[in-house]
């Protein structure tokens, strides 16, 4: 593990155990200011009911009863990172053909580990970009009520697109009539379906307006839904 890059969501993914009314200090050897642009040496940074309330530099923890004083003279922090667009629920390790085949309950197993290890990577906001199931919701909702270990995720449900499209299956032989769970034709459709996905908790809408790279019988860029359908 390289020594220059460590997020600070390392130090605040264990804090739901501390004190409420304790002060978790955090020190490194550097700290990466975004905002300045510039490289803080030795920070201290204070922490309070899992909130950054101070950051300064050179200074020395003032202990009291039940404070905690985390130490990393080697290291460097940098703000927890954002992935915009992931799929929670794909393993790469596993062929797409062997993953039309998993449940809904397997698929969302799944999302909770690599929430996990995401955020062990750095990472403490994912925006999650279609799951089946209203999956990654449920994943979402565990993390939130301390059940699981993750970062903060913006979930959508089933992706939208048109019969035949991206974000549909045209994978399996027509005897089987099988249609994605978000495929939506016409305004009316599409609303409708972004209607549900609200009322099953989504915070983030995802829709295929063009062709994509993995699905059969669609081209990269291609225009899939109408204006009208994406206003």
């Amino acid at each position: 593990m390289k020594k220059t890059a460590l997020a600070i969501s390392l130090g605040l993914a264990c804090l739901t155990s501390l004190n409420t009314y304790a002060t978790t200090y955090l020190s490194a050897k550097a700290m990466v200011d975004v905002n300045s642009g510039k490289l803080i040496k030795s920070p201290l940074i204070s922490i309070d009911n899992g909130q950054i309330t101070a950051v300064q530099s050179n200074k020395q923890p003032n202990l009291k009863d039940g404070d905690k004083h985390i130490q990393l003279p080697e290291l460097t922090l940098v703000p927890g990172l954002m992935d915009m667009h992931v799929h929670l629920t794909s393993d790469p390790t596993v062929p797409r053909s062997e993953r039309i085949g998993q449940s809904i309950p397997r698929k969302a197993i799944k999302a909770a580990h690599f929430a996990e290890k995401t955020l062990y990577a750095g990472f403490t906001t994912l925006r999650n970009l279609g799951a089946e199931g209203y999956s990654v919701i449920a994943v979402r909702d565990g993390i939130n009520a301390g059940d699981i270990v993750g970062p903060r995720i913006w979930a959508a449900g089933p992706s939208l697109g048109v019969t035949g499209g991206h974000c549909d299956n045209n994978r399996l032989p027509p005897e089987m009539k099988y249609t994605a769970e978000g495929v939506a034709d016409g305004p009316w459709a599409v609303r409708a379906k972004v209607r549900e996905n609200i009322k099953y908790g989504a915070n983030a809408i995802k829709f295929c307006a063009t062709g994509g790279v993995f699905s059969k019988g669609t081209k990269v860029g291609i225009q899939q839904y109408s204006q009208d359908e994406m206003n």
